[in-house]
Parts: C-alpha cells; structure tokens; sequence
C-alpha cells in the first residue's frame, strides 16, 4: 500500500509545467531502480541461465491500442528532467497511436509499468514480457479508513493504492541470496523526490519552489512492499 497525498501535491504542484503522472511515475521508478540495480537486472534463459545487468534505466509503459497493448520506453529515466519526460511521453503516445514507432522506442524497456489508475482498480496483477527485469502494476487510489489516534472518533481517512511488483522466480531466487541487496524484494523504494530534476528543468521557479518541493520529496519517499 502506498499513500498518494504527498505524490498528489507535487503532481498539483508541477502539471502546470506540462507534467504528466506517466512521467513522475517513470521518474520516481528510474530514481529506485538506480538505487536497486538488481530490480533493474533480467534473467537471460539464452545466456546459460544467469542474470543480465542492464546499464540503463529504461522504463516502459503499457499503452492500450485498438487490437491489443504496446509499451512505449522512456530511456535512461533515471536521468531525464521532468518536463523533458513529459514531452518524450507525449511523443511516444502519439507516434504508438499512429503505428509509427520504431522497434527501439518499444522493445529497449528494462523495467515496465501497467498502470491502471484511472480505471478504478482497485488491484491486479501485470504479467511480467519477456527479457525484462519487473513489471509493476499501479491500481487506483482510493479512500481508505486508517486508525487515527487522537481524533474525535479515532479514525481518519487516507488516500492509498496498492502496487504490485512481479519479477522471473530464478531471479528473486538470486536476489534474496544477494546480500547487496538486502530488502529490496519485499520494499523497493520509489523516491518521490523527482522535484530536484523537476527543478533542473525549470531554473526560474527554484527560488520559490525550492523549500516546498524538497520537503515534499522527503515525506513523499513510499515504499513497494
């Protein structure tokens, strides 16, 4: 369960630039997968069975089109300004709509994305395409009654959704026994501190967005358990 307020408020924040939830999604994915890079790593059937440690962080997003789904890539994610991901979205959307993309725009993904948030799901499971290192599955938020202590009542409303990641068994095998990266199955770490790139992009507005954005990212860091 991942608590959205915080994620919320930086997207009100920075959708008047042109952001898009697609782009902060893939930004804040690329920010935990240079964290973890074994999340990012695929299994290698055609290599003897082992593990393949991708040097990018290339993010790809399931598309739905007439007849079927297309994951459009966002490369090197982990590296890219907001508002330059945004416009490389956009792009990417677009030319997947016209049948135009080229097989490096779709097929260069290490990492992949379902979301179905605005579909009002509340969970699912994404199924995880060949040759790439997890898929995450984003369901919608939603309302939630959590325990309040304090309050009148004693409960409070939250907003939360449930993400569900799924990677190939003989790779979390590996995983689990890799003492470098100890916990990273069970919380992967999607920093929503995407506001200092957003930052870089937009040099006008650090004097006065500065102070807010940075302690935004660091209540927004949630974890994928």
């Amino acid at each position: 369960q991942i608590v959205t307020d915080q994620f919320d408020a930086l997207y009100a924040r920075v959708k008047q630039d042109g952001v898009t939830v697609s782009a902060l999604l893939a930004k804040a994915a690329g920010l935990a997968l240079r964290k973890h890079p074994l999340i990012n790593a695929a299994f290698a059937p055609a290599d003897g069975g082992g593990i393949r440690y991708n040097a990018d962080i290339n993010v790809a997003m399931a598309v739905a089109l007439d007849g079927g789904l297309i994951t459009p890539t966002l490369r090197n994610a982990d590296q890219k300004p907001l508002t330059e991901l945004s416009a490389e979205w956009r792009e990417l959307v677009n030319k997947a709509k016209a049948g135009k993309l080229k097989p490096a725009e779709f097929q260069s993904g290490t990492f992949m994305i379902s979301n179905m948030g605005m579909m009002a799901v509340s969970q699912f499971d994404a199924i995880l395409p060949p040759d790439t290192g997890a898929i995450l599955a984003i369901s919608s938020a939603q309302n939630r009654v959590i325990a309040m202590p304090g309050s009148l009542l004693g409960v409070g409303m939250r907003k939360e959704m449930t993400v569900t990641i799924m990677k190939p068994e003989k790779r979390v095998n590996d995983i689990r026994k890799s003492p470098r990266c100890s916990g990273a199955i069970t919380s992967l770490t999607l920093p929503a501190c995407v506001s200092s790139a957003y930052l870089k992009s937009s040099a006008s507005r650090k004097s006065t967005l500065s102070a807010t954005l940075h302690a935004d990212a660091k209540k927004s860091s949630v974890a994928l358990r």
